[in-house]
């Protein structure tokens, strides 16, 4: 053990990656000479002693072969190229203030601004880093920059928030490279004895130099007026300076070198595997082995090359290819197990953590100094960030100084053997210094009017920053070189992601907890953090020798060689044979696209779909467990706090559709459905309301008046009357409604809140009391502004305190009670103002009267504060044309949160779905057959499988899987949508999203079609399968968007839906038509198929089953094609029976729906009897809208068939005839769609559809199939999706969508939309296939025909709607091709398996007789309804 670090238990001889002689002292004296170091390289100069680390190869265009000087030369242009990437993260630091006024976004979003940017740095790290991997560095740093470059360019110009984020997106992934690779090209350029001192200048111009960046920007945009775009266009300048600097001075810098040179991190196995060279050398000269490999290979391979010095032009080469581009992917998932490596992880955390700490601190700093008492500007504030600087420069100096020169003095304590571990004791001075300034900077900041203390502390944490990133970076770069690349990914990702949930967090942190604690939390984080620096000293040498002994990377086949020697296997390709490594690659690209549609399903390496479906589904139960525990310590369980307080517009352009975060609110602006009076009217009937405060109440108080009584136009009397600054009463029926003019809050609103505090008759006192004021004391308060400022802060104190006192007298706030509301101070928009008021008003006044009701809202969490009102403000399009007030359709968004907090849980009747509103609302209480089916599903069903062994005469164990399967997701689907433990949001429509997802989905279409080798026939299965696909696909898109309020679009979802009920007729009939199967048990078998979920889901969810529309439509047209080709089923083939017969049936089923006495009578039939509840009037409207396209369906497949049996294609017209079918096709789909595009309304459009829809989907059909390759080809992304489209429609409705498709389910933040889609998107899709996979195995089970485990026969299936599994190449949609002669095949892959051994048990001899099964299974339903109904 040397300088304390314990060795490994190896045996004598071996050798640990990292460890290495470093120095030789006899250097001079070839007889004093140690053997382990001759014939290596050694330095020059003051440096004599050092042995090279790693060796030299004898190549001149070996990087480190390079002069020193040229070496520093290339460091330092990345270097300065660094810093303007890295400037450009915290350019916004100063102008936080200037950003929340210009866009109208609360202060989190202008810090996610920074946050999102950090974000991307870390999410593109492993593209990157994979693509330096594959074809070299020189390309990812010039894209960085040219990305960079655009990205400034971008921000100088934009003008909204979007557009703006958009660009700082943008720029974080140009910085991204050279966080990601700075640190390995030094590795690439210099030996070990060299690359402290660097590494520290490298970490200076990555986060030092960020420091100054506030300095200069401060000062910028306040000389010119407060642009925010001037820092840009400075950056954009110096980053085009970049680009080029880059693209002409800096060459590739990686080079393969074989692993002999490595001698720091050579392994035994590279030794084992040396050449018979070197042991012809070893033998020769009796060396050690890695002086003897290295000899040889000098000797040998180096001196057989004869490379010369790469000219120029030669080193500017823009790719250095050195693997197959399909190793890309391999590279791209490599990082993600090295973070769980332990030298790995203590590397990301020390430096990571700082970082991320920083990067909060720096996000709010303007904020913190901006507001009273100190009331800094943006110069100013950026002037705080010399300290920073300062620190970052001497962090940099004494880094520099010590990290190098520690390490050679530690290595010669240690006889001349160096380890990575002596870069570790520099970690002191951030334990010391770095956790100084952090607790400094927080107690410091608590005293409030001291500036200089917490700037110098600031400082201070820099400088611990730049010693914890030098000496943890270094380590590991010195310890695992050669996996350099992928542990700065690592770095990146935890450093990214950490910074991101800080930043956004950060402001509501500070607001709730204090700088003083946070600060505190982060200090103590911090020396944990340090002092594992300790055993990483001591076992660091062990954790190097255990992971080259136990190589992950091996383990999981992510070890690729980035040698091209190792790479091709061929003995005659050199690193320098470039045309020879292009020609391959060029082979690898087709090798690469052929495996995608294998990826995705097709051909014969599929990926296991049950196997990710069962990850899914493992995900699922962990979120809701998660979330369960979550919700058990969430102090706002029903988001009535965040309804007051977090929110944003849907609509910011326009001032539209305010979303509180993470649930919906109910619109109070129309009456109910049959109701004479509003539901604000009805909350609030023999109640009184009270407002008090001054003008921007008032308006609050008559947007409320309006959505309590609409028809009420007092306000206009007050104006004309000129009561503006009068008390008013309003009634609307016994509703009371009283404003108090009171913008002192000293008056008539106070004596009120007095009175109101001592009731204790609740029918006296007030339901709810909003009191506001600010504004007033800005315009008309002292001249002096700290002044005004106090006298608000004493007016808001004296209220509260009464407000806190009837609260206690009543009792703590709950969803439904009655409550007060204190309303945010609001912003105007200062360039509509009059020249009085913007002189008087200013918004850092605002802002700090906003900071001390924050200040109130932590003191007292019980009390409303509605920041929402504070929020709204900030958009200036909220605000009307005096700059002040309000506009209309604002003031009626904080009436109606208002309303929505008072009045959305009031209600003691149980509430029916949709249930759309979610805020401060609270789900009915489950019902008997909920609790039942949560009891069974999550106790019972586990114990089954656990068990199944003792007790399988019930059932097997592949049902028991089943039973579990679906019952975990019908669970997952009631946590996510009746309980809160899950959030949502309104859904907004945009074009953008819209086509973009449409785009998206087109895409991963068109890139995964495949062609089968034999001809498909008519309609075949996998044709259909991907039809069903991209029409789910289109309707998911359409119910995510919101895209129903567009009637063009909801015209083509209206065709969509006809073209499943087209497929329902046509395979039906061409089954029924061929098999004459019109048995019970086929039936039963498809009936149950489809309706297995959505009863599941109405018992499980509360709602009908008629709710989910399109199994009950597809089941009532299985029905009527049953019963319609049973009757007279000897004569179908009597073609004239068979038409007259099909007549018939069409009029009687059309005179059905259109008489409303049959279709409503047999609902309140079944509402009698079975005590089953559904809209059927909706129901009916849905069948007609629809009632001829099926029959449409049918006579295509009756004359399929014909045209099968009298070769209609073998007639002399057939070619003529197929022609003018595809040029009027291609002419009716552009006709149809300018027809459907064109009708005022959707509801006029509806008029039409049933007679027209036919049409498209007739021409789409002849277009299809309109060539062998185009009938031979189809979409396996599509196809899969096609394969569960039944689960998919229904899933929908709660785990993808919520409150019952009416709004959209969040799983991870209401603000990161793009990471919950993906999320929801996996997860959903998952769950649908799974559940798809498992109802086929409950059928059979229900009907007593369970599959023999060895057996591998179809599964049970509707032919006309879903089609789950099994491979049915070649097949028609309803029909498997039998013999090869019949165009039409007669085999059946849709009807019931027929076992040999049905399974009896339990049973008995009863459960042999399907119709005995059914009635128990009825029976059974009825029991659930009545239970339902309790």
């Amino acid at each position: 053990m040397g300088l304390f670090i314990l060795e490994p238990n190896l045996p004598p001889g071996s050798h640990v990656p990292g460890t290495t002689r470093m120095l030789d002292h006899n250097f001079r004296d070839p007889e004093l000479v140690d053997a382990s170091v001759a014939g290596l390289k050694h330095g020059t100069g003051r440096d004599a002693d050092v042995v090279l680390v790693p060796q030299p190869s004898e190549d001149p265009n070996d990087p480190l072969n390079w002069s020193l000087p040229y070496r520093d030369f290339v460091l330092f242009v990345l270097c300065t190229a660094s810093v303007i990437a890295a400037v450009s993260s915290p350019i916004l630091a100063t102008n936080s203030l200037l950003l929340v006024f210009k866009f109208g976004h609360t202060f989190d979003d202008i810090a996610a601004l920074t946050g999102y940017n950090v974000l991307m740095l870390g999410l593109a790290a492993p593209f990157y880093s994979a693509s330096s991997r594959v074809l070299g560095k020189r390309h990812v740093y010039l894209l960085g920059t040219i990305l960079l470059f655009a990205g400034c360019l971008w921000s100088s110009l934009a003008n909204s928030y979007k557009s703006f984020l958009g660009s700082r997106i943008l720029q974080g992934v140009g910085i991204c490279p050279f966080e990601c690779l700075l640190y390995t090209t030094i590795g690439d350029l210099y030996h070990v004895h060299q690359r402290g001192t660097r590494v520290a200048l490298s970490t200076m111009a990555l986060f030092g130099s960020t420091f100054l960046t506030p300095v200069v920007t401060g000062k910028l945009t306040k000389d010119h007026g407060g642009n925010i775009h001037w820092p840009f266009y400075l950056l954009s300048g110096f980053a085009g300076l970049a680009m080029v600097a880059v693209a002409v001075l800096v060459p590739e810098t990686i080079f393969v070198r074989d692993k002999a040179y490595d001698t720091d991190i050579v392994t035994e196995e590279h030794l084992k595997a040396s050449t018979e060279q070197s042991a012809v050398v070893q033998e020769q000269s009796e060396k050690p082995g890695i002086t003897a490999t290295v000899t040889a290979h000098r000797q040998g391979s180096d001196a057989s090359l004869q490379t010369q010095r790469k000219s120029y032009l030669q080193s500017l080469r823009l790719f250095t290819p050195l693997c197959l581009p399909l190793r890309f992917f391999t590279f791209l998932i490599r990082p993600l197990p090295l973070l769980f490596m332990p030298s790995i992880f203590w590397g990301c955390l020390s430096s990571g953590s700082m970082i991320a700490w920083t990067v909060m601190l720096s996000a709010i700093v303007a904020e913190l100094f901006s507001l009273p008492p100190l009331w800094f500007d943006e110069a100013k504030v950026g002037y705080i960030y010399a300290s920073p600087f300062t620190g970052a420069v001497v962090g940099l100096v004494v880094a520099g100084m010590l990290s190098d020169w520690s390490v050679k003095y530690l290595t010669r304590k240690n006889n001349d053997v160096y380890e990575p571990e002596f870069r570790i004791p520099l970690m002191a001075g951030n334990l010391i210094i770095g956790c100084m300034g952090l607790f400094g900077f927080g107690l410091s900041m608590k005293a409030g009017d001291n500036w200089p203390a917490p700037t110098i502390f600031f400082g201070l944490m820099v400088f611990g920053l730049i010693l914890a990133s030098t000496s943890s970076l270094a380590y590991l770069i010195d310890a695992h070189r050669d996996l350099s690349t992928e542990i700065f990914v690592c770095l990146l990702l935890f450093k990214g992601l950490l910074s991101f949930g800080l930043t956004l967090v950060a402001y509501d942190w500070v607001l709730k907890r204090g700088v003083k604690e946070i600060c505190v939390v982060m200090g103590c984080v911090q020396i944990g953090i340090c002092l594992l620096s300790i055993p990483m000293y001591v076992l660091g040498k062990r954790n190097r020798a255990w992971m080259a002994r136990n190589d992950v990377l091996k383990s999981l086949k992510l070890k690729v060689c980035a040698r091209v020697l190792e790479e091709w296997g061929r003995p005659n390709t050199t690193p320098h044979n470039l045309n020879t490594i292009r020609v391959y690659q060029l082979r690898g690209l087709p090798r690469m696209v052929a495996i995608i549609p294998q990826m995705l399903g097709s051909g014969k390496r599929s990926l296991s779909f049950p196997a990710a479906a069962y990850a899914v589904y493992a995900a699922i139960a962990v979120a809701v467990i998660f979330r369960f525990f979550a919700a058990a310590f969430n102090q706002d369980p029903y988001h009535c706090r965040s309804l007051v307080t977090k929110g944003a517009y849907l609509d910011p352009v326009h001032a539209k559709s305010w979303q509180p975060s993470g649930c919906v609110l109910k619109s109070y602006a129309a009456k109910p459905k049959g109701q004479s009076i509003t539901s604000a009217s009805e909350c609030l009937w023999g109640k009184r309301v009270m407002f008090v405060g001054d003008s921007t109440v008032r308006e609050t108080f008559w947007a409320f008046v309006k959505l309590v009584d609409p028809a009420n136009n007092a306000e206009g009397g007050y104006i004309a009357a000129d009561k503006k600054h009068e008390d008013i009463s309003v009634y609307a029926g016994d509703v009371k409604m009283q404003f108090f003019w009171d913008p002192y809050l000293n008056g008539t609103g106070l004596k009120a809140l007095d009175w109101n505090a001592k009731q204790t008759d609740e029918y006296r006192r007030f339901a709810l009391a909003v009191v506001g004021s600010g504004l007033w004391f800005a315009r008309y308060g002292s001249d002096n502004q700290q002044t005004s400022y106090i006298q608000w802060k004493d007016a808001i104190d004296n209220a509260v305190s009464k407000m806190v006192m009837a609260q206690e007298a009543w009792g703590p706030f709950v969803p439904g009670n009655d409550t007060f509301v204190i309303q945010g101070v609001e912003y105007p928009d200062t360039n509509r103002l009059d020249l009085s008021r913007k002189a008087s008003i200013t918004t850092q006044e605002l802002e700090a009267m906003n900071n001390y009701l924050h200040d109130l809202s932590r003191k007292h969490p019980k009390l409303n504060i509605m920041f929402a009102a504070e929020e709204m403000s900030r958009n200036r399009v909220s605000r009307g044309k005096d700059g002040l007030h309000s506009t209309a359709s604002v003031a009626t968004e904080k009436a109606n949160i208002l309303l929505n907090l008072r009045c959305n849980a009031a209600s003691t009747l149980r509430r029916k779905f949709p249930f759309d509103a979610t805020c401060c609302a609270t789900y009915n209480n489950a019902n008997l057959a909920q609790l039942l089916m949560v009891l069974a599903i999550a106790v019972a069903t586990p114990l089954l499988i656990a068990n199944y062994h003792s007790i399988n005469d019930f059932a097997s164990a592949r049902v028991y899987k089943a039973l579990l399967a679906v019952g975990l997701v019908v669970l997952y689907c009631f946590y996510a949508d009746r309980t809160h433990y899950f959030e949502k949001i309104s859904k907004y429509y945009t074009q953008t999203s819209f086509l973009g997802l449409s785009f998206i989905a087109a895409a991963i279409a068109f890139a995964t079609i495949t062609e089968s080798s034999k001809d498909q026939p008519f309609l075949a299965r996998d044709q259909t399968d991907e039809w069903k696909g991209w029409m789910q696909i289109a309707i998911l898109i359409y119910h995510y968007t919101g895209a129903s309020k567009v009637a063009w679009i909801y015209n083509i979802i209206r065709v969509l839906v006809a073209s499943y009920l087209f497929q329902t007729g046509f395979g039906h009939f061409v089954f029924f038509y061929k098999k004459g199967d019109f048995s019970l048990k086929r039936a039963a078998a498809v009936l149950l198929r489809l309706n297995i979920l959505p009863c599941a889901l109405a018992y499980m969810m509360d709602t009908d089953y008629l709710f989910y529309y399109f199994s009950p439509l597809v089941t009532v047209w299985f029905g009527v094609l049953w019963c319609t080709m049973r009757v007279g089923s000897h004569l179908n083939h009597n073609n004239l029976f068979m038409v007259g017969k099909l007549l018939a049936s069409a009029v009687l089923f059309t005179l059905i729906i259109k008489v409303p006495f049959f279709v409503e009578g047999l609902g309140k039939l079944f509402k009698a009897v079975a005590l089953l509840h559904g809209d059927a009037k909706e129901f009916r409207f849905r069948v007609a809208l629809d009632l001829y396209t099926p029959w449409v369906g049918v006579l295509v497949g009756f004359a399929f068939i014909k045209s099968s049996e009298q070769k209609w294609t073998s007639l002399p017209s057939w070619p003529c005839i197929r022609k003018l079918a595809i040029v009027a096709s291609a002419v009716v789909i552009p006709v149809f769609v300018w027809f459907e595009a064109t009708r005022e309304t959707k509801f006029v459009y509806n008029a039409w559809h049933p007679y027209v829809s036919f049409l498209p989907i007739l021409a789409f059909i002849v277009l299809r199939n309109a060539t062998q390759k185009l009938r031979n080809s189809h979409s396996t992304a599509m196809a899969w999706i096609g394969r569960c489209s039944l689960e998919t429609f229904i899933l929908q409705f709660h785990i993808w969508l919520a409150g019952d498709t009416k709004t959209l389910l969040i799983v991870t933040h209401p603000d990161w939309w793009l990471l919950n889609f993906v999320i929801s998107t996996v997860v959903f899709l998952g769950a649908s296939y799974l559940v798809s996979q498992k109802t086929g195995a409950l059928t059979e089970w229900i009907m007593g025909v369970e599959k023999k485990p060895v057996a591998a026969l179809p599964t049970v299936r509707d032919t006309a709607t879903v089609p789950n599994e099994g491979d049915h190449k070649g097949k028609s949609l309803a029909l498997v091709v039998k013999t090869e002669g019949e165009a039409i095949g007669q085999g059946e892959p849709d009807t019931p398996v027929r076992p040999t051994a049905p399974r009896v048990g339990t049973w008995g001899q009863f459960g042999k007789d399907l119709r005995i099964r059914l009635a128990v299974l009825g029976a059974g339903l009825w029991v659930v309804n009545l239970v339902a109904s309790i």
